[in-house]
């Protein structure tokens, strides 16, 4: 290493600055800035080029900073074995520091008339430049990271006629690279090859949310010929991608003469680069969190690092080779409390964290430099605590903290986490819920969806957030939860799905190793691919990663996963329609290079030891990353009854296997689960009813679903066998207790039966009862239509206004009930004044 670098680092420990940079204008001749006080400050000439790595802590992302000319050539180096090389990848930075500039010196080709304003880092530029195209943008593959401000909405009109914030347009070929305001209204960035059309396109945004006015954000875009992909950032998030087949042409924007225009009279643009390389998803996030201005030359590294871990970096190219070098850390902030993302519903909560050495700390509500953030923790200390007051649940409450010590660099990394503090989730009865199969919820269904207990959604409902936080509006005590294949991917289109293809390897699917590369498919859903998760995989790693930075750790109004194929049955493995229950595919769990023949009872006992060992490691670790409170509900028999909150039983409970689910000794039973699940307990009977929607039939076979869920405490969902979403909604859903009458008012008919005052028992051979604060459930599990001695007067439900089943709801008082076969009821109890005759109990009437 260079001496004078050495005297430059040290220089930069004295002043406590936040951030140190060195831009300079050649490779030879150095300029030293230092970033203080909101901006730029230049701080002394030297006569050779610089290089810092940022300093590494497990699990960020490392990048160092320099003044590497881009023909230059770096190596990092890991515990002193070479990890990876390549060339310097900046092409094109302006800081706009009441300059137009580049940090190497580029002015305008020409410009209008340009001022200067407060933006993210310092000042911004408000007007308009343009730049000469040559070698500043690859458009082959490349990033583009820009920090802007709106000064006005993106619905105001001024943008109809002054769209660009950039633009690079080929008059001759028609093709354009650009970012603009679309005509709905959302900023877009697009890449448009004109010989092919906008079919082939790529032209995505933000329109997740509403951009807001006078406040900085961060967009990016990554494109990739040769990776035949396009993606779009807003704040570190991935919101938009282009996959682009085999048989389609990846735009190729062909370079003229014309220039590149940068800026726009109604927006401040602050820190705009143009890198000839694509970064990664983690990057970027980090980058955002980080919240610090480029440098020059940002030379990424994309390997992982543990504790210890020494990384080193050494640049060559236009003069004397430079190195730099720094060992792995812990964090710096290290959260204690809360252990993850989710906080259990309360008032008040309190980030509790530690620094290794006395630090004074800082904390807001966006990532931002030390010197920016407004709140203070309090004197200097190693443990700190944040409280923030819980006023409503709906939104995420994010918190940023940057910390500074007498020796520390207080910005090169910090903490920041949108915390969401759960639903207080009802215990009154009934119990209902919803799954939202195939498209998305729109705002014409929100009213609908608002009305359950428990809410699931396919995974893409990650794109339509201001749908889901209308849901948690209009009913806030709503768990509402997101879909996750337990068992691999799901090859759909979208960033949701997209995002966990790009931390996968085809190599960790399971296959044959008689035939290698041939992997075993799933007949039914052909575009689920099925990982192995065998424990000694990284795949269960990989999916908990995906989950937590992909789908959590962003902005979102989700309060935890739905998991889906969770059981040890290896369904998806034989052809479910055509030869049910032979297995056709032989597959190797173990790694040992023999398949297992799951015909073979030995093989299958091996195979479901090790799938069940796998599952439970998959759900612990999403836990460990997104915390322990976390509400998980599973689908398909799961084991590990301490994992969930809940099971969801598929279409399985009928009159034929009562017994079986009511069994209080079954592992896999409605009372089992109810017990030894998580708190609190979110189990769920998705219930088939498969008579003609409307008929009488039909809505018996309802309250007999009903009923069986609320003799056992659990949630009630019924489906349809194709799986049809009618937006069914029954009389016993909500009842007004007064008047007996089904109501559409929420706050007057949820939960209108109160909690449990007994377990259920069966008072009548078949017929079952049980017994609730402010009524009675009964049900008939046998094929006889039986009447029912109720021991004391009680009130029907009142749907002879207009409800669906008026004869077995006719309101009124009665000490009796007439059951159909598989039919059930519930009752009200009486309104003072109360009939003499003291209502029955169970223990009056148990059939013994």
């Amino acid at each position: 290493m260079r001496s004078d670098i050495g005297a430059f680092r040290a220089r930069g420990i004295i002043t406590r600055v936040v951030v140190i940079f060195v831009l300079s204008a050649a490779v030879s001749t150095a300029v030293f800035y230092l970033w203080k006080d909101g901006k730029l400050a230049p701080e002394t000439q030297a006569t050779d080029s610089y290089l810092n790595i940022v300093q590494p802590y497990v699990g960020s992302e490392i990048v160092a900073h320099s003044d590497a000319t881009e023909d230059s050539l770096y190596e990092w180096s890991l515990n002193s074995e070479v990890a990876e090389n390549g060339t310097v990848p900046t092409t094109f930075l302006a800081h706009f520091d009441d300059s137009q500039a580049t940090v190497t010196g580029e002015n305008p080709v020409s410009s209008g008339s340009v001022t200067y304003e407060n933006g993210k880092f310092g000042k911004g530029m408000v007007g308009s430049a343009e730049y000469s195209l040559s070698n500043n943008i690859d458009f082959s593959e490349g990033t583009m990271d820009i920090w802007l401000t709106l000064k006005k909405p993106l619905t105001d009109p001024v943008f109809d006629t002054s769209p660009y914030i950039f633009r690079y347009h080929n008059n001759s070929t028609g093709d354009s690279f650009m970012m603009n305001v679309h005509e709905i209204n959302v900023l877009k960035f697009t890449m448009y090859d004109y010989a092919d059309g906008w079919e082939l396109s790529a032209q995505g945004g933000n329109d997740r949310v509403v951009m807001p006015t006078g406040i900085p954000v961060l967009l990016t875009a990554t494109w990739s010929a040769s990776g035949k992909v396009i993606k779009y950032y807003y704040n570190g998030e991935q919101v938009y991608r282009r996959d682009y087949t085999e048989g389609e042409n990846f735009p190729s924007i062909v370079p003229g003469s014309e220039n590149i225009v940068v800026g726009n009279n109604n927006v401040i643009v602050d820190e705009l680069r143009f890198l000839n390389a694509p970064l990664s998803s983690d990057q970027i996030h980090e980058y955002y969190k980080r919240s610090v201005p480029f440098s020059e030359s940002d030379i990424y590294y994309d390997g992982d690092l543990v504790l210890g871990d020494e990384i080193g970096l050494t640049v060559t190219g236009g003069g004397d080779a430079l190195s730099s070098s720094a060992t792995v850390l812990d964090h710096k902030i290290s959260v204690t409390s809360p252990d993850g993302y989710f906080i259990p519903n309360t008032e008040q909560f309190t980030i509790s964290f530690t620094t290794p050495s006395p630090m004074t700390c800082r904390y807001g509500v966006r990532p931002e430099q030390y010197s920016v953030l407004a709140n203070s923790t309090g004197p200097a200390g190693t443990e700190h605590s944040i409280t923030q007051t819980v006023d409503d649940i709906i939104d995420q409450f994010p918190v940023a903290i940057k910390c500074q010590g007498t020796s520390d660099d207080p910005d090169d990394y910090g903490f920041f986490r949108q915390f969401r503090v759960l639903p207080d989730i009802p215990q009154t009865y009934p119990k209902i819920s919803e799954l939202w199969w195939g498209n998305l919820p729109t705002t014409s269904e929100v009213e609908y969806l608002s009305r359950y207990d428990m809410v699931n959604f396919s995974k893409a409902a990650i794109g339509v957030p201001d749908v889901i936080r209308q849901i948690k509006e209009a009913n806030p005590n709503a768990a509402v939860l997101l879909y996750k294949d337990a068992i691999g991917y799901q090859d759909y289109s979208g960033v949701a799905f997209k995002t966990f293809n790009d931390r996968l390897n085809p190599s960790l699917r399971l296959q044959s190793s008689e035939s290698p590369g041939t992997y075993c498919y799933n007949p039914s859903f052909p575009s689920n691919l099925i990982y192995n998760l065998n424990v000694i995989s990284p795949y269960t790693d990989i999916s908990a990663e995906h989950m937590e930075k992909d789908i959590f750790d962003r902005l979102n109004y989700f309060d935890g996963i739905w998991w889906d194929v969770v059981g040890p049955s290896f369904w998806f493995l034989y052809d479910y329609v055509e030869n049910p229950g032979v297995y056709e595919q032989y597959c190797d769990f173990d790694f040992d290079g023999i398949d297992e023949d799951l015909n073979n009872s030995a093989d299958l006992d091996k195979a479901t030891q090790i799938w069940n060992e796998g599952m439970h490691a998959q759900m612990q670790k999403n836990r460990e990353r997104l915390g322990q409170d976390m509400l998980t509900v599973g689908n398909g028999n799961a084991v590990y009854h301490g994992d969930y909150n809940g099971n969801l039983w598929e279409r399985v409970f009928q009159p034929s296997t009562l017994t079986y689910y009511f069994d209080p000794a079954n592992t896999r039973g409605f009372e089992y689960w109810e017990e030894n699940s998580l708190a609190p307990h979110l189990n769920d009977n998705l219930f088939e009813n498969a008579n003609l929607q409307g008929s009488t039939s039909y809505y018996r076979y309802h309250r007999y679903g009903l009923a069986a869920s609320l003799m056992t405490g659990i949630y009630y969902n019924p489906q349809s066998p194709d799986g049809n979403r009618s937006q069914s909604w029954f009389d016993e859903y909500w009842v007004d207790f007064e008047t007996g009458q089904p109501t559409d008012d929420y706050a007057v008919g949820r939960g209108y039966l109160g909690l449990p005052t007994t377990d259920y028992a069966q008072v009548q051979s078949g017929i079952y009862r049980r017994d609730f604060e402010n009524g009675i459930v009964l049900l008939n599990n046998t094929i006889a239509t039986s009447t029912v001695n109720l021991g004391g007067t009680y009130r029907y439900i009142d749907a002879t206004e207009g409800g669906q089943d008026p004869a077995a709801n006719p309101g009124g008082e009665t000490d009796s009930v007439t059951l159909s076969m598989y039919d059930g009821r519930i009752l009200l109890n009486p309104l003072p004044p109360v009939d003499s005759t003291p209502p029955g109990t169970i223990s009056d009437l148990i059939a013994y």
